[in-house]
Parts: C-alpha cells; structure tokens; sequence
C-alpha cells in the first residue's frame, strides 16, 4: 500500500500572512496615525449670539453641518489664541469657488482653521424655530486648505482611513480562521491516515478468508464434479422417489442426507420423533386458522318471519362461524339453535337431538324498548363440516317449533 506524505501548512500560511500584516501596517501608518486626529461638536440653537464650539487646535480643516426647522442668521467664525474671533468663509462642494459666511438655511460647509483655537457657528439672529448644528474638524489635509475643496478631501482620506483599518481588521481575523482550519486539516489528515492502515490490514484478513473458503469447496471427483469452486452449493444424491417410504426414521446418531428427484427437486417431509405424524401437513391448516383469523370474514342476515320456525341456512358448505350478533325487541325471551346443516338427516326444526359439541342453544332476551340485543364472539372460530342451519323459536324446549313474531329477531352472522 502507497504510504501518502502530507506537509504541514500551518506554520507557513501563518508566517505569510504576518508578513503580509506588517508590511500593509508600515505602508499605511502615516495615514492612520493621521486618520485618528479627529473632532466634533453638536448643539441645538434657538438663542440669538447662541454658538456650537469646537476645538480645532492642531486641525487642518473643519466642516459645518446645519439641519432642522428654524428661521434666522447663522454665522461663521474661527478665533485664535488671543481670544480674537473673525469671521471665517465657506464654502459648499456644489459651489467650490463661491463662499459665504452665514447661512439662513440647511447645508454643509468646508471651512480652514488651520493655526486657529475654536471654531464656531453662532445663531447671530433668531426669528423662530431650533437649528441643529454640527461642528467637525480633522489633520487631514495639514494646515491649509481653504473651503469646500478641503473639506471634501478631508471627509474622502478619512472615509479610506476607516475602510483600511477595517481590511486590517478582517485579515487578522481571517488569519486567525485559516490557524483554526489548519489545526483541523491536520487531524483530519492523522485520522484518515489511520483509516487507510485499517482498511489495508482487514483487505488482508479478507482475502485470507475468502482464499480459505475457496480452499473448502474445491471440487470433489465424485459425482461429476458437481461442486461449483466459486461459492457455496449443496450437493444431493439423485434417485427416484414416490413418496411411499417417507418419512425415513432415522435413528439418534446417525446421518442423514437430502435425496432429490431425477429432475433435481427436492423433497421434504418433516415429521414428529415417532415418524407417525405429518408435521408439515399440521402447520399449513395451523397457518389456514391463522389466514381465517385475520382476513375478513362473509357475514348473513336473517330477519323473523313467524313461519317454519324461521328455519334458514346461514352457509349451505363447510364453513367457520366467527360471530353472532341478535337484537330482540319482543317483550318475551326468544331462543336460537343452530346445527351443523341436516347432520341428523331432514334436520328439521324440533325431530334432531342436540349435539353439544358442534350445535347451539342461546337464549335471546326480549326487550319491547329495544334493549335486547345478544353479541356472541367465537375467537378461534367454531367449524361445521357440512354447512350452518339455524332456526328461531320462543320455547325453551329443545323440540319446541312455537313461532315469534314477525319481524321480532334479528340476526348478523359472520364466518369464513
């Protein structure tokens, strides 16, 4: 079996992947230290010579964002060291070249304060309403910078300054997923290596057995050769049965072999010990009692009549009784018989003599309201080798042949 060799990649990939880190971070370091110098301020006026102040010392260039529903003046200033404050101008991007000091209006502004301490927006006249206003100030851009040129590109270095910290970000996770695959690489790798080892060793122990079982059935020179040599068979001495002699007993510790037609078919008789019973006969009406039990069963219905002792035929061939359900709603108590059809010959109503191991007597109580009713389950089925006649009387007698009423009983029969 070819041994497979894998080289591991974690120390390698990691080793690139730190170098590639390293040298994006010195590459990008003096914008990103540059990207951190940042400031902002946010104040809502609705105060004549009310202002937004922000600190814009050592910052490049500053942006002025004002929103919300006010009516009035708002003006711009920066203001040095000294405390003195001049008006600043500004501009838009859509307007680079034309800038302005106030606004009554929503906007943004691009602004420089460069060399200056406070930058700030002050409501110079208030007629009505709130401004919010939003001062922010960067480095970006060094010290100069004058309006919305420098403010826009200031807001774009700083918008790249923050999608590169991110991608440094996402690579050193990334990084750490790649160690993480790697580590299970490795043991997958171990694992299926391990595999391979058993797979090999139990191909071994396989074909040792497969040559030991071709070994044992190799073929004999008797009998033609009739042993296959690539798998199991049976082999049968071939010689003409009737039938006659079986079962063949055979006594305890002797062998016995399986003899087969001419043709090649087999015959099997199972017998008990003493050789005197068809045990395979006994199984097939055992399992024709089990098909009975559990297929469905024919069913008969017989309502009285009050003539000829409402004698009637519920199966007119050998069959099993499986149940009888009757309801009585006379007020008197009714009686069922029923035989195993004309056993006695005529098999008239009243002329046989009971046989109590195949016929039946069953009382059926009367109920005028309608709660006579009689249910009569026979489990293991109850045969009749001829066929089932029944007849209805109201005596107790078994000779009796007083009618019911018409209509007074009815019968469901079901059976197989």
């Amino acid at each position: 079996m070819t041994k497979q060799t894998h080289v591991g990649v974690r120390g390698l990939g990691a080793e690139i992947v730190a170098w590639i880190i390293l040298a994006a971070l010195v590459a990008l370091w003096p914008i990103v230290a540059e990207a951190q110098k940042s400031a902002d301020s946010t104040r809502e006026l609705d105060s004549t010579n009310e202002c937004t102040t922000l600190d814009v010392s050592d910052m490049g260039t500053g942006t002025i964002e004002v929103t919300g529903t006010w009516a009035g003046t708002i003006t711009f200033y920066v203001q040095g060291n000294d405390g003195t404050r001049s008006i600043v101008d500004a501009a838009t991007a859509e307007t680079p070249g034309s800038a302005v000091n106030t606004t009554t209006g929503n906007g943004i502004w691009g602004a420089p304060v460069a060399g200056y301490r406070s930058f700030l927006a002050c409501l110079t006249t208030a007629t009505s309403g709130m401004a919010k206003v939003t001062l922010r100030a960067s480095s970006a851009g060094g010290g100069g910078g004058g309006g919305a040129g420098g403010a826009g590109s200031s807001d774009t270095t700083e918008a790249t300054q923050i999608k590169v910290l991110a991608a440094v970000d996402s690579l050193e996770a990334n990084t750490d997923t790649l160690e993480a695959n790697t580590d299970l690489l490795e043991g997958y790798t171990l694992a299926i290596a391990g595999y391979l080892v058993d797979i090999e060793t139990n191909t071994g122990l396989t074909a040792s057995a497969v040559e030991a079982i071709e070994a044992a059935l190799a073929p004999e020179s008797v009998h033609g050769g009739g042993v296959i040599a690539t798998g199991p068979g049976i082999q049968g001495e071939a010689k003409v049965i009737d039938g006659g002699a079986l079962p063949n007993v055979v006594a305890e510790g002797q062998s016995a072999r399986m003899a087969m037609t001419v043709s090649g078919s087999p015959i099997v008789t199972l017998s008990n010990v003493a050789g005197s019973a068809d045990v395979g006969a006994l199984i097939l009406t055992a399992l024709q009692i089990i098909d009975n039990a559990e297929t469905a069963a024919s069913h008969y219905t017989y309502t009285t009549d009050a003539m000829t002792e409402d004698e009637h035929v519920v199966c007119a061939a050998p069959c099993t009784l499986w149940s009888i359900t009757a309801t009585n709603h006379a007020a008197t108590v009714a009686f069922l018989r029923c035989e195993n059809q004309d056993e006695e010959g005529d098999g008239a109503p009243g002329t046989d003599t009971l046989a109590a191991a195949t016929d039946i007597d069953i009382a059926l109580p009367g109920n005028a309201a309608g709660a006579g009713i009689s249910g009569m389950n026979f489990p293991r089925g109850m045969s009749f080798s001829v066929g089932l006649k029944c007849w209805v009387v109201t005596g107790e007698a078994y000779d009796n042949t007083d009618e019911v009423g018409a209509n007074d009983v009815k019968l469901l029969y079901t059976y197989k």
